[in-house]
């Protein structure tokens, strides 16, 4: 059976459409923004960082193997596919199915032994959802999920020398750090970009590609994560408990994560101009950086968190803050 034919044999139980719908959009990047605030709130802060960065690693990394192979979605090749969703992105790696390893990520993060089941089932239930709603074909898939699994054994087995080398860092060199990785995302999309401007995507499917070498992805992940990162490190500086969330603040942070949430990425792009393209790409960027830098770090100042005993913190210097010291 070929890839074609196995996304028709799917599809032709229709009244699978709902379910699969609603797999797929546990890949979906509202999915993960709404579970930010919740992750930072009933995990920990610390644990939601983790598990944010892992995630926009991956999405980093996927917009640059799509990009780069610039490969087709079965619908653009073939009209007896129906589309269940529309993509203006290329097909290979499936974003979805790679970006799916977090669950496996988290699972050993949360050390939530209810969620081991989910982390097994879920990356191949979502993958399945994209070959039954056409946007992938099963080679995609599994594309990405070998690609996700690549990148989560390469995670696990640098990170905690990388946390350890951070921790020695000063406030200074985490912001400098940070600006870095988001620099180094976004040059790799203008060079990825440049790389395949010589091959033309064929005439039979370039009308549903016609925003496929946007940039977005690479401005969004690169934004979100120098937020994330900042965020991470301001709140280190300022010495605030990045454990488990008080029961008592639990749902006074989850309303203050929330709103604000909505008022920086939701609100700011009613406001924001996407053109010309350059100012809409910068805006897009700061949208997303202003989003999760209110998760990882405003939220906390507004709501006035817990300080550590020490004060946790740095100076920027890189010396131990003084009692006493400033916790600004």
């Amino acid at each position: 059976m070929d890839e074609i034919a196995l996304t028709l044999w799917l599809q032709a139980n229709p009244a699978l459409q709902g379910v699969m719908r609603a797999l797929s959009f546990l890949g979906q990047q509202e999915f993960f923004l709404a579970m930010l605030p919740v992750l930072f709130v009933f995990a920990s802060p610390r644990q939601a960082i983790r598990i944010s960065v892992f995630l926009l690693v991956q999405h980093a990394i996927n917009a640059t193997a799509k990009l780069g192979a610039h490969s087709p979605r079965p619908y653009w090749v073939d009209p007896r596919v129906t589309a269940g969703a529309t993509e203006t992105s290329y097909g290979l790696p499936s974003g979805h199915a790679q970006t799916a390893a977090i669950w496996l990520y988290a699972a050993s993060v949360l050390h939530w032994r209810w969620l081991w089941p989910l982390a097994i089932a879920l990356p191949i239930l979502i993958g399945l959802s994209r070959v039954y709603l056409g946007v992938h074909f099963a080679g995609d898939v599994l594309g990405g999920w070998l690609l996700g699994l690549a990148v989560l054994a390469l995670y696990l087995a640098f990170e905690a020398r990388v946390v350890a080398w951070l921790k020695r860092q000063t406030f200074t060199a985490h912001l400098l750090l940070g600006a870095l990785v988001a620099a180094v995302i976004l040059l790799a999309g203008i060079l990825t970009q440049a790389a395949v401007a010589g091959s033309a995507d064929p005439a039979g499917w370039a009308q549903y590609a016609g925003h496929a070498r946007d940039l977005d992805d690479f401005f969004t992940a690169s934004g979100a994560l120098f937020g994330l990162l900042a965020g991470a490190a301001l709140a280190h500086r300022a010495g605030f408990d990045l454990g488990a969330t008080p029961p008592t603040r639990r749902l006074r942070r989850l309303l203050l994560a929330v709103a604000g949430s909505l008022v920086l990425w939701l609100g700011l792009k009613q406001i924001f101009p996407t053109q010309p393209e350059a100012l809409g790409h910068a805006l897009r960027w700061v949208r997303y950086a202003l989003t999760t830098l209110w998760v990882s770090y405003g939220v906390l100042r507004v709501e006035g968190g817990t300080l550590t005993e020490d004060g946790g913190t740095l100076t920027e210097d890189g010396r131990p803050r003084t009692e006493g010291g400033s916790h600004g």
